[in-house]
């Protein structure tokens, strides 16, 4: 791409369009003016340059001027999730029209999708006042301008990675003065930890991954970067955008912590279960020892009598004590579930799906569900197994519930794990009757639940999503399967495989 100053819209369209692309993974991209009170769109820029012809779109296009003439401009994007492969998501442009981006390979997550409205809007604001410029010939908005209107933050480094250009927004997320940023070493802004990484990158296109950058007095903020290769002044430049994730990483630790509470509650009602039946075993037991005693079944004034009081009561404490030591051991494993995750631990992914199902048991025996198994899992792989752990009792939990809702007369529940390539993969199906269409694309959202406001939350599946996506790097799928729902959960992680098991 090459940048430079232009009075041209189109082409100050072409460049932020193409940056799109690139840095987020599009295979297409749509810039249109939006023509009311006609109720129509017409296209400004697009790439490919059939893409407008696309019968799908023109639909896509028609149901967003319909909304927008009854409703106004739209606040949060018009999304299609899958449409015969491909996603669709419609950003209004306020003032001006709207920006479609298409992806092959899957939708933007909630997290990105909000955080390039702001960057959308600003977008808006600098085409609007170039067009209005070139249409009135007083004024001409350069590569500059443009990027100091993007709330999205921005710098170029030359090949030496030195600053030669940054935009208002970096200048003040990072809180340096324009003079100052300038000729600044990019490892400034950037946590030593993360500083081979910038290495492993600054060459490769399309870079994109979280980091945690610096600001100029040494505080540190989270933030999703991208990096790409351009010709800025006829010279190779890398050009570096980022967007701050400091409030959405705080609002999910947030839902995480809400989460968490909301699952102690669930866990402390396991523990009771688990704790029923020894402490039921160990009441009756006393109860027989002090019944005999004080029934005098025993003779002491014989030997014979002696020692058969001694076998029995040795017989009843070795129960009791192995009843204390099953509540020991139910303690320990709630307890270590508990633990908050500080770093990665080496496991097999089998042992994480039978501790679940050991903790969830007594739910299962007590609500007659049949628990099927064929896990087949070679390597072992380092991950965060409490999150995991949390993360499979939240899917699990959610179909036994299910179960209670639709009063399943023979409940099931599935449970696959093998490998496939470099990918490990989990399957947990269910014969509850599936997940309704219209609800689901919600079921991962914050806060939704099918569930009254005693029973559900609305966060357990929300953190599932999270757990899996976003601190194990993996995917999760649901969809309904035969005659009931599939939660499907990808580990893609071939450089942390380790250690062939037996």
């Amino acid at each position: 791409m090459h940048i430079g100053t232009t009075p041209d819209p189109h082409i100050l369209a072409q460049d932020a369009i193409f940056s799109f692309v690139r840095q987020l993974d599009c295979s297409g991209a749509l810039l249109c003016q939006q023509q009311l009170p006609k109720g129509e769109s017409k296209p400004f820029f697009m790439t490919p340059k059939n893409l407008f012809s696309h019968p799908k779109t023109g639909t896509f296009l028609s149901a967003w001027c319909e909304r927008v003439k009854n409703k106004g401009d739209l606040q949060l994007p018009f999304s299609i999730t899958h449409e015969q492969g491909v996603f669709y998501h419609l950003f209004p442009l306020k003032g001006f029209g709207a920006l479609i981006l298409l992806r092959n390979t899957e939708p933007f997550s909630e997290t990105l999708l909000k955080a390039l409205l702001p960057v959308c809007h600003k977008l808006a604001n600098a085409l609007s006042t170039s067009l209005k410029a070139e249409e009135n010939s007083q004024k001409i908005i350069n590569f500059k301008t443009l990027i100091d209107t993007m709330s999205e933050g921005m710098a170029l480094f030359d090949e030496s990675l030195h600053c030669v250009e940054i935009n208002e927004s970096a200048l003040e997320k990072f809180s340096y003065q324009y003079d100052d940023a300038i000729g600044r070493h990019i490892f400034d802004v950037i946590s030593k930890s993360d500083h081979a990484k910038l290495l492993a990158l600054n060459k490769q296109e399309d870079a994109k991954s979280e980091w945690t950058l610096v600001k100029k007095d040494g505080t540190t903020f989270p933030a999703f970067v991208s990096g790409s290769n351009i010709i800025y002044k006829e010279k190779p430049t890398r050009i570096v955008t980022f967007i701050d994730l400091t409030e959405v990483k705080e609002r999910e630790k947030q839902l995480y912590q809400q989460s968490r509470l909301a699952q102690m509650g669930e866990m402390l009602s396991m523990i009771a279960h688990q704790w029923r039946q020894p402490l039921a075993a160990i009441s009756a037991s006393t109860i027989g020892i002090k019944t005999k005693i004080q029934m005098e079944k025993f003779d002491l004034s014989t030997q014979e009598g002696q020692d058969a009081q001694s076998e029995y009561l040795f017989h009843k404490l070795d129960n009791i004590s192995s009843y204390v030591e099953h509540l020991s051991a139910t303690i320990e494993d709630f307890r270590n579930f508990f633990k908050p995750n500080k770093s990665k631990s080496v496991l097999n992914l089998e042992e994480i799906i039978q501790k679940a199902i050991h903790i969830l048991k007594p739910a299962l025996i007590e609500h007659h569900v049949s628990l099927q198994t064929d896990i087949h899992f070679k390597h072992n792989i380092e991950t965060y197994n409490n999150e995991l752990l949390q993360a499979l009792l939240n899917i699990l939990k959610n179909s036994i519930d299910h179960f209670l809702e639709v009063k399943h007369p023979s409940p099931i529940i599935y449970i696959q794990g093998f490998e496939e390539a470099d990918a490990f993969i989990i399957k947990i199906q269910d014969n509850a009757g599936g997940i309704p269409e219209t609800i689901l694309e919600n079921i991962f959202d914050p806060y939704f639940s099918t569930k009254d406001e005693k029973n559900g939350t609305g966060l357990g599946l929300y953190m599932t999503k999270t757990i899996i996506e976003d601190h194990c790097e993996g995917k999760i799928h649901v969809s309904n399967y035969k005659d009931g729902a599939e939660f499907k959960i990808i580990l893609k992680s071939p450089s942390k495989i380790v250690n062939t098991r037996n």
